[in-house]
Order: structure tokens, then C-alpha cells, then sequence
């Protein structure tokens, strides 16, 4: 009587464990999914920064400090966040959002078309045009304690301006 006991309880024991594990991984996919179409949208918001006396030149030059700050505010909008970057109450995020990489390449800086490489980050491109790229992330959603702390969710985009496609 006393191992049958032992046996369900265990069986118990890694039914709730498989049960949360799997909790987890359905939780960091949606987040994953979240934070990529977010960082998909702010990207597009902030390449569409060119400016208009450059394309009167023949060249298309995005203006770095207010595509970051358009990024930002697209990204703080779709995720729900403040200033801090911090989850508001509204937020389905739980965890801080960082911006760790944010990049526009131009005509100013290059020549397209380009092969963009970032070995940091593991990105390669080939851009046709002016693009932006931004690398964000926030922590790993956590059910079930772990001995090995998991690796943030780390989310990279890039939209580019195709050459053929500006008006």
C-alpha cells in the first residue's frame, strides 16, 4: 500500500511539472509572437522616416534620432508600456522591455544594394534600400524554477525602404 502511495504521487509529481513546463513554452511563444510583430511595426514606422529634401536629391536619408523616436513610440503603443519601457497595467507583457541594438543604414552611410551583417546579433540581409534594424528583448517567462537560468527572449527586425518601391 505505502509504494502504490509513493508511485501516484510520484506520477503526480511529473504530470504537474510536465503540465507547467508546457505552460511555459506555450507562454514564451506568445510573448515571442507579441514582441516580434510589435518590433516589426515600430521598425516599419521608423524607415518611413526618409527626408523629403534628400529624395528631392536623388538620396534617401533617414534621420536617426526621430526614427528611434518613432520606433519607440510605436513600440511603447503596441506593447503597452511607459516611457521606462515598462509593462503598464493594461500590458500583456509582465517583464521590461530592452532596445539593445538599433541601427539605420542610408544612403549617407552605404551604397545599396548591401549585404547588412551583424555578427552580434546573428542577422545577415541583403538590403535593397534604406533600412532599419532593432534587436530587442525581455526575460524569459518562468513557471518552474530552474537550476540554469533561461536565455531572454530576444527578438531582431528589419524593414528596409526597396529602391524600387519609393515615390
Amino acid at each position: 500500500m505505502g509504494s502504490t502511495i509513493i508511485k501516484v504521487l510520484f506520477a503526480i509529481l511529473i504530470f504537474s511539472y510536465t503540465w507547467l513546463f508546457q505552460e511555459e513554452n506555450q507562454e514564451w511563444d506568445r510573448l515571442r509572437q507579441l514582441l516580434k510583430s510589435a518590433n516589426n511595426l515600430s521598425t516599419h514606422d521608423a524607415v518611413q522616416l526618409a527626408r523629403k529634401d534628400t529624395i528631392n536629391n536623388g538620396r534617401i536619408v533617414i534621420e536617426s534620432t526621430e526614427a528611434y523616436e518613432m520606433f519607440l513610440e510605436t513600440l511603447r503603443l503596441n506593447l503597452g508600456l511607459d516611457a521606462d519601457l515598462q509593462p503598464r497595467d493594461t500590458s500583456p507583457l509582465t517583464e521590461e522591455v530592452r532596445i539593445i541594438h538599433f541601427e539605420v543604414i542610408d544612403e549617407q552611410s552605404v551604397e545599396f544594394p548591401y549585404l547588412y551583417e551583424n555578427s552580434t546579433y546573428r542577422i545577415a540581409k541583403y538590403l535593397e534600400g534604406p533600412a532599419v534594424i532593432a534587436v530587442i528583448e525581455t526575460a524569459h517567462p518562468s513557471l518552474i524554477r530552474r537550476m540554469v537560468e533561461e536565455q531572454p527572449i530576444r527578438i531582431p527586425a528589419i524593414h528596409e525602404k526597396k529602391m524600387n518601391m519609393i515615390q
